[in-house]
């Protein structure tokens, strides 16, 4: 039997079947695990069939549809065991057949581009070196349950939120341990305190070019946002507003701004979401979508939202909208919180069997040159290997 790898995962072939008949397409996939002695698969001859012919033979299922032919013409079974229902009946099991063997298909045809994308790195394995013109990093700070992102390619730098203004000294050391000296720009998705608090104490220790942020806000007023806003003249920090659709470039990364553009629409809703594209990998930020948003962005922008990494929306803190992950469909998720204030999330996640960390466990890194993500934490002193962190993920 000639057997053909299937691009994505060692364990899924195409298999053509010496003697079959012509036109006849077949797809094989080990559906057993990766154990010697279960070794399986599942093969479709593919065709405008009758019959269905299933057969075993040593830990492999064969499910054969034949056309036009008698069961005489199509090579025995060496030493298994095969029936060949007609019929109605046998039309009834070749559906269920066709059915099960999608799904198999499906299921490992994700698994196998999952784990082609993520890979979750121990402390042991050491990072590349940063700040090269070729890899993005993305860097969820950890800022207690808040949220700090940086996004850093070569010298190019964006700081995306800054928790609350007490953890401005924790985000200027952590720039002064990986060795950012300026920044591009700053953006906020929306000006709550703790997306904006730490940029207070952050813009007057660090320079920075431009000052993003989204409309629909401008009646929005607060001692915190005053306050901020003295500190942007003060070191006169040019401020643009970014629009719904807006893109830009980081370096060679394209950045989309994604927003339900309403003043009247409930504050966190109206936050921006910012999707990152480098090479053939995605990060989505999602700022702090409640389920309504969520919803209402997957409505309205579907899936240009596709993303390997989400950010979850709101701190975890709301429900998982089932539309909003039909059209991310993450790999994998971070989380600014605690697993007791983010439960509604994480039970959706596990639900939908995508692996999440808190950022509130450790500051998060992933990195990319455009193909696969190598994804680090950086864990609290006192923090245990539990749920909730990349050792977690990985046991």
């Amino acid at each position: 039997m000639a057997t053909g790898r299937h691009p994505l995962h060692p364990f899924v072939g195409i298999d053509i079947m010496p003697g079959a008949p012509r036109g006849f397409a077949s797809w094989g996939a080990c559906v057993f695990g990766r154990s010697k002695q279960a070794v399986g698969g599942l093969l479709l001859y593919i065709s405008c069939c009758d019959p269905v012919h299933i057969g075993v033979y040593k830990y492999q299922i064969w499910v054969k549809m034949v056309c036009g032919r008698d069961f005489a013409e199509i090579p025995p079974w060496r030493d298994g065991f095969e029936f060949a229902p007609t019929g109605k009946g046998g039309e009834s099991v070749k559906r269920i057949f066709w059915v099960v063997l999608c799904a198999w298909m499906l299921v490992f045809a994700g698994m196998a581009e999952c784990a082609d994308v993520m890979r979750y790195m121990s402390e042991q394995d050491a990072m590349p070196n940063l700040r090269r013109d070729d890899l993005l990093e993305v860097h969820w700070i950890n800022v207690a349950s808040a949220d700090c992102i940086l996004l850093r390619i070569g010298e190019r730098t964006m700081l995306i939120d800054s928790g609350r203004l007490k953890e401005y000294e924790r985000i200027t050391k952590y720039f002064q341990e990986i060795g950012v000296a300026h920044l591009d720009y700053v953006f906020e998705t929306h000006p709550h305190d703790d997306h904006i608090g730490g940029f207070v104490g952050v813009l007057d220790e660090i320079p920075v070019g431009t000052y993003l942020k989204p409309r629909h806000y401008e009646s929005y007023s607060s001692s915190l946002k005053t306050r901020l806003n003295r500190v942007i003249q003060r070191n006169q920090i040019p401020t643009e507003f970014v629009e719904t659709g807006q893109q830009m470039y980081l370096g060679q990364a394209r950045l989309t701004f994604y927003q339900w553009a309403s003043s009247s629409v409930q504050q966190n809703n109206r936050s921006v979401v910012l999707k990152v594209e480098y090479g053939s990998r995605t990060v989505l930020l999602a700022a702090d979508l409640e389920a309504t948003g969520q919803r209402k962005l997957a409505e309205l922008y579907g899936s240009a939202l596709r993303a390997d990494i989400l950010k979850v929306p709101h701190h975890g803190i709301n429900d998982y909208a089932q539309e909003f992950h039909d059209a991310v469909q993450p790999a994998f998720a971070t989380i600014s919180n605690t697993r007791k204030s983010a439960d509604k999330f994480v039970t959706g996640l596990t639900r939908r069997n995508v692996p999440w960390v808190f950022t509130t466990k450790g500051t998060i890194i992933a990195v990319t040159e455009g193909d696969q993500w190598h994804v680090w934490q950086i864990p609290n002193p006192d923090a245990s290997p539990g749920e909730g962190t990349l050792a977690y993920i990985r046991r």
